[in-house]
C-alpha cells in the first residue's frame, strides 16, 4: 500500500510538473539578416501564466551591437556591458504581454552573430532561470525572419529529474535551438538582483505582519475596554481615517512608490511607520494596491526624494513612477516626452 501510494504522488508531481511547463514561455521575434550600420527590431512575447512578482529577462548582444529601449511592459530597461535587461519588480497583470527594443549594427561588423538569453522569475519561493531559445543573425546577408520559444519547466525539489528539452521550430535553415530550464539559486543573480528581492521578501513581510496584527486587534475588539468614540454630532461615530486616492494631476507628474499589496491596507499606516514628509495615496493598478507618496515635475527630485526616505526613514525598495494627465505611464515614457 505504501508503495503504491508513494507511486501515485510522483506521478501527482510529474503532471503538475507537465502543466506548469506550459505555463511559462519567451517567443523572440527578429529578422534573420541585416547590413553592417543598420538598424533592426526585436520583438519578445512573454506568456507567463500565474507568474507574478520580481522578475528579469535578458538578452546578451555579440560585442559591436547596441540596444536602446522600445515597449516595456513597465519594466526598467538598461543595457550594459552587452546586456539588454528588462527588470520587474512586479510583473504585469496580464498572462501574456509584448516587449521590444532596437539594435544597432556596428559598422565593422559581419558574418553569423548569436543573440542568447535567459528569463528569471520567483516561482514558489524559488528562483527559476528559462532559457530564452538563442537567435542567429547573419550580418551582411539575407534570409527571412525567424521566431523561435522557450518552455519553463519549474523546480520541483521533491523529484530530481533532467528537464527533458524542447525544440522549438525556427523558418529558416538556422541550427535547431534546444529550450531548457535550469533551477536557478540566487548565486546565479547579480548582487543587484539579489538586493532587490530580498526587498521584495521584506515587503511581503511586513505586509503579513500587519495583516495579522488587524486580525488579532479585530480578535480582541470585543474584549477589551475602550473608551467612548469621539462623536461630531449625537449618534455620529467618528470612524478611522479612510484611505486616501491620490488627485488628478493633468500634465506629466513623478511620484515614489513606497508598498504594494493585496489587502486594503489604510494609506496612514505607511505614512505613520515610516514618518512620511509627504501625503501617502493609494491607486488600484494591474490587481495591485499601490501607495505612493510625493508629487514632482521632474524625475531628478523624485529620485532624490526616493533616495532620502530610503536612506533616512526606513522604506524598503522605493522607486520613481510616473503620470500623464492622471494615467499611470513607465518612467521611459516620461523621460522621453521630457526630451532626456
Amino acid at each position: 500500500m505504501k508503495k503504491i501510494t508513494l507511486t501515485t504522488t510522483l506521478l501527482l508531481i510529474l503532471i503538475k510538473a507537465a502543466v506548469y511547463s506550459q505555463d511559462v514561455n519567451v517567443s523572440v521575434n527578429m529578422p534573420a539578416s541585416a547590413q553592417p550600420g543598420s538598424e533592426f527590431k526585436v520583438e519578445l512575447t512573454v506568456n507567463k501564466g500565474s507568474v507574478s512578482g520580481f522578475a528579469k529577462l535578458q538578452q546578451e548582444l555579440p560585442p559591436g551591437m547596441t540596444a536602446t529601449a522600445g515597449e516595456s511592459a513597465n519594466a526598467t530597461f538598461s543595457f550594459k556591458e552587452n546586456k539588454a535587461k528588462f527588470l520587474w519588480m512586479a510583473l504585469p497583470a496580464d498572462a501574456s504581454f509584448k516587449l521590444s527594443y532596437t539594435i544597432k549594427v556596428g559598422g565593422d561588423l559581419s558574418g553569423p552573430q548569436t543573440i542568447t538569453g535567459t528569463f528569471s522569475y520567483i516561482l514558489n519561493n524559488n528562483t527559476e532561470k528559462l532559457q530564452v531559445a538563442a537567435q542567429i543573425i547573419n550580418i551582411g546577408g539575407a534570409g527571412e525572419p525567424t521566431t523561435a520559444s522557450s518552455q519553463s519547466k519549474p523546480a520541483n525539489p521533491e523529484v530530481k529529474s533532467t528537464p527533458t528539452p524542447v525544440v522549438e521550430p525556427v523558418k529558416t535553415e538556422q541550427p535547431v535551438v534546444t529550450a531548457t530550464t535550469t533551477t536557478a539559486t540566487q548565486e546565479n543573480l547579480t548582487d543587484e538582483d539579489k538586493l532587490k528581492i530580498e526587498k521584495q521578501k521584506l515587503i511581503e513581510e511586513k505586509i503579513k505582519r500587519l495583516k495579522q496584527e488587524v486580525e488579532e486587534r479585530e480578535k480582541n475588539k470585543g474584549t477589551k475596554t475602550t473608551p467612548e468614540p469621539t462623536r461630531k454630532t449625537p449618534g455620529a461615530v467618528v470612524n478611522a481615517e479612510p484611505s486616501k486616492s491620490a488627485p488628478t494631476v493633468q500634465g506629466l507628474v513623478f511620484k515614489v512608490q513606497v508598498a504594494a499589496t493585496k489587502s486594503n491596507t489604510p494609506t496612514s499606516f505607511f505614512k505613520d511607520k515610516f514618518k512620511l514628509p509627504e501625503e501617502v495615496y493609494v491607486e488600484d493598478h494591474e490587481g495591485w494596491k499601490k501607495f505612493t507618496t510625493g508629487s514632482f515635475s521632474t524625475y531628478v527630485a523624485a529620485k532624490a526624494y526616493c533616495n532620502n526616505i530610503r536612506d533616512n526613514n526606513g522604506v524598503v525598495g522605493p522607486f520613481v513612477t510616473a503620470y500623464k494627465d492622471g494615467t499611470r505611464i513607465t518612467v521611459q515614457e516620461a523621460l522621453n516626452m521630457t526630451g532626456k
